[in-house]
């Protein structure tokens, strides 16, 4: 494998082309939140909130058998950029049955499985760009200020995404910005060049996902880690998934998108505040203590939103959306430096996605069950119950497991871990 070094120059560039894809993300951010309110006012249904969800998740995680290997052995700036175009695609046949009217909630259902399936191969690519470009000592201020983006983004969508549904009456024209961001998106990608990263010998596809199962199999404390954003994923996907119908429904907020929207922007609001601080400031801990914190943080706002939502206490729910928001920023940052400082940058694309493919396996089966189980409990009792679910499981990792000093162990075993990665 050739060396790496990222410069000046390779930063500069990542610059200009982590601003195309934020442009492009803000358009899908609006075009999501459409989509779901649309999903949400047509059916009034959990159980199809859960299947559009599971449809836009299940061929993300499939894909991902497949993405790690594309993004090690593919041209990362040709990957990415045919990918964004085929979601720009697909938006755009979605605009055309909009125009006609003929878009039943089966074709929405079929898109948002195609753009979950396009979204596997996109995230693994960027993510093992950023090691190849940024130096190691930027990578906190990079991560941080992605989740200051981020938190940008999310807080702009909603009520621009609310504003045009009061005043735009044409859901083929809302769906055109994601379409339109995406032009703008392709134009750095185009305009810079992304470092490959070259191999001493072809491999098979079954040896790439071998090779990260192996380093993760290898590296202690890192599947504590996994189990943890596991359990994230399986005991929060009712409360992010369901939001937008506990908000619009008569057992819950009976409220319209103006107050969905007032929900995700508080939400990002307290994501926004800790990923500023976090760019401004380095907070001195090791890694595995910085993901703890965040996870308290977030337990904490948790907890608040479902007793918010058990008593039907509008103000508590929103108060819980931005205490959890604030330990976000947080478990992103120091959980992505555990990830681009412990795997070697040769096994970073197939890493990424075999820890993706973990971590999220059980989503659609979660999804699922939550709109059955939605159907059949109250929203206050599921919510309360997979906050308190989590905080076990978080409690039960951090003491039995060796995630809690994953650093110190990782740094004694280095040399046996980068042994793997090669002959892998």
């Amino acid at each position: 494998m050739s060396e790496l070094h990222p410069t000046d120059h390779t930063r500069r560039s990542y610059y200009r082309f982590w601003m195309g894809q934020q442009i492009s993300a803000a358009g899908s951010s609006v075009v999501a939140f459409i989509l779901i309110w649309w999903i949400t006012l047509t059916t009034e249904s959990a159980l199809y909130l859960a299947l559009a969800s599971a449809l836009e998740f299940g061929p993300m995680m499939l894909i991902q058998f497949v993405s790690g290997y594309v993004t090690d052995y593919m041209d990362r700036k040709w990957l990415l950029g045919v990918v964004d175009f085929l979601q720009a695609l697909v938006t755009m046949i979605l605009v055309y049955l909009f125009s006609i009217h003929q878009a039943p909630i089966l074709a929405v259902l079929i898109i948002l499985g195609l753009r979950g399936l396009f979204d596997g191969l996109h995230a693994p690519a960027v993510g093992a760009i950023i090691p190849t470009m940024i130096p190691q000592e930027d990578l906190q201020r990079v991560n941080s200020l992605s989740s200051t983006a981020r938190s940008v983004i999310n807080l702009i969508s909603p009520p621009l995404a609310a504003f045009l549904l009061v005043t735009v009456d044409n859901m083929a024209v809302l769906l055109m910005i994601d379409a339109v961001t995406f032009g703008i998106a392709i134009i750095p990608l185009l305009s810079i060049q992304i470092p490959a990263v070259t191999h001493q010998k072809a491999e098979s596809l079954t040896s790439k996902l071998g090779g990260g199962i192996s380093f993760l199999r290898s590296s202690q404390g890192l599947i504590p880690l996994l189990i943890i954003f596991a359990a994230f994923n399986f005991f929060i996907t009712p409360i992010s998934m369901l939001t937008p119908l506990i908000v619009s429904s008569s057992e819950g907020f009976n409220r319209g998108e103006v107050v969905f929207a007032l929900a995700m922007v508080i939400s990002s609001l307290g994501f926004l505040a800790t990923s500023l601080f976090l760019t401004r400031f380095n907070i001195d801990l090791p890694n595995p203590h910085g993901v703890l914190l965040g996870f308290i943080i977030t337990i904490s706002g948790l907890i608040l939103l479902g007793y918010g939502v058990f008593t039907l206490n509008l103000w508590l729910f929103l108060t819980g959306q931005f205490v959890s928001s604030m330990g976000l920023p947080i478990v992103n940052v120091y959980s992505s430096m555990i990830w681009q400082t412990h795997v070697p940058m040769q096994l970073q694309g197939r890493v990424i996605s075999v820890r993706m493919l973990l971590v999220t396996a059980s989503l659609p089966i979660v999804m699922i069950l939550t709109g059955i189980i939605a159907e059949v409990i109250s929203f206050g009792i599921l919510f309360l119950g997979s906050a308190l679910a989590f905080a076990t499981m978080v409690t039960l990792v951090w003491f039995l497991t060796s995630f809690s000093s994953l650093d110190q162990v990782n740094q004694v075993s280095r040399t046996r871990q980068d042994s793997v990665a090669v002959s892998n």
